[in-house]
């Protein structure tokens, strides 16, 4: 196996000459290759796990080849599926070498690199402004908003989870 950052400078190269490299693009190819055999490996698992007899006896009651595989296999692994998507994404999400390498726009930093770009680059000369950003990028926003309306409101289209609550 090859490390990760020995790619990079062949990807460096290669994207400068079919104009990604200061792509996001580019950046998402690279992101998502490195997934890859992660991914496949853990799928594999996933997959070897379901039994044999269901996708048989599916055929014996009269499924098709791709009915087959949309029934039962796909609905057994589909917490591999998800385990699987969860990994890729959290570790895309803090990736930091592949983005100080491949892009050089500020505009277009992902938030790791946009938080060190706040804090002055690695020399560390404003420390006191990093606390916040990092606190809010260790988790992705969307399972931060999750647990409710950030006004404490309720949000259109759901239903009040205390109804019985009246004026006091």
């Amino acid at each position: 196996m090859v490390p990760y950052v020995a790619l990079l400078v062949p990807l460096w190269v290669l994207f400068g000459e079919i104009g990604l490299r200061n792509n996001l693009l580019g950046l998402a190819i690279v992101m998502t290759l490195n997934q890859l055999p992660f991914a496949m490996f853990m799928m594999r698992v996933s997959f070897e796990a379901v039994p044999r007899e269901l996708e048989d006896s599916a055929l014996v009651d009269g499924c098709g080849t791709f009915a087959v595989l949309r029934w039962i296999p796909l609905r057994a692994v589909w917490p591999g599926i998800i385990t699987v998507g969860l990994f890729a994404f959290l570790n895309a999400w803090n990736d930091y070498i592949a983005p100080l390498f491949l892009i050089n726009d500020s505009a277009k930093y992902p938030l790791p690199l946009a938080i060190a770009n706040l804090r002055g680059g690695t020399s560390g000369a404003n420390i006191g402004v990093s606390p916040s950003p990092s606190a809010m990028s260790s988790t992705p926003r969307s399972s931060r908003c999750s647990a409710g309306s950030p006004t404490g409101s309720t949000p259109a289209g759901a239903t009040d989870p205390n109804p019985a609550r009246g004026p006091e």
